[in-house]
């Protein structure tokens, strides 16, 4: 399937330019970060986690049984990524933005990560990929690209594997455009702490089910983007699952932003 969102770009650097002290992890949802980005988590990384939304949607039918209302979701989802993050010692720093609305704060959350980016001085940001997974992770990917452009002087950005469906199914831990990219294998050791931390997020045991048995991260260096355009061909993941919001009114507030 065609990738039409991504321009030309750097291609990614070898595996050591994964390897920095300092590492700024942008994610949209508590969990993301783990699934994507496990390897990068702990010591002796210094790790700072940024939670863009608080992993609770006003739609009812994303909410786990049992929850009665938004807020309690959003304080169990903050518990769990509390929990989680534990096991290597992250920091986390929550924004509080409402699932799946992300893309209506895009400049202020552009904003607010350039400013985390200046006063943490990472030697790196991992964030997400444009590829019509979730709309809040196009959202994120737009917000940190536009966040590096106001600091200026920014670290290097690289984008984490989530999913998408650019084959017209839905692919776990692989990115729509893999050339360039960089491929860590987890050993045992990181496999059962990587696990260890996704059980922690028991209200999301059916989402997680696919990336429970990965044993590898992707990772490239991001490209730029043409947010005007759609990521790829045919029907984006979110549009398959059936969100309130299509690629193209995505796109169509992006662009006012």
């Amino acid at each position: 399937m065609t990738s039409s969102g991504a321009t030309e770009g750097p291609r990614a650097r070898p595996t050591h330019a994964l390897d920095h002290a300092r590492v700024l992890i942008v994610a949209a949802h508590p969990d993301d970060e783990t699934i994507g980005a496990s390897a990068l988590l702990g010591p002796p990384r210094e790790v700072t986690v940024v939670h863009v939304s608080d992993g609770a949607p006003h739609d009812r039918r994303w909410w786990p049984a049992g929850i009665e209302d938004r807020e309690a979701y959003a304080r169990l989802r903050a518990l769990e990524a509390e929990r989680a993050l534990a096991h290597v010692r992250a920091d986390r720093i929550a924004l509080g933005l409402v699932d799946q609305e992300v893309v209506h704060a895009l400049p202020e959350l552009a904003r607010a990560i350039a400013d985390h980016v200046e006063r943490l001085a990472p030697e790196l940001i991992v964030t997400h990929a444009y590829e019509g997974g979730h709309p809040d992770h196009d959202a994120v990917a737009f917000a940190v690209a536009r966040a590096r452009e106001l600091v200026g002087a920014a670290p290097p950005s690289y984008e984490m594997a989530l999913y998408h469906a650019g084959s017209g199914r839905f692919v776990a831990g692989e990115l729509l455009d893999d050339r360039g990219s960089t491929c860590v294998a987890l050993d045992a050791e990181q496999r059962a702490r990587r696990r260890a931390m996704l059980e922690c997020f028991e209200s999301q045991r059916t989402t997680l089910a696919p990336f429970m048995e990965l044993a590898h991260e992707r990772y490239r260096a991001a490209p730029r983007y043409d947010f005007s355009r759609p990521p790829h061909d045919g029907p984006l993941c979110y549009e398959r699952f059936g969100f309130w919001i299509t690629g193209a009114r995505w796109r169509e507030i992006a662009a006012r932003a």
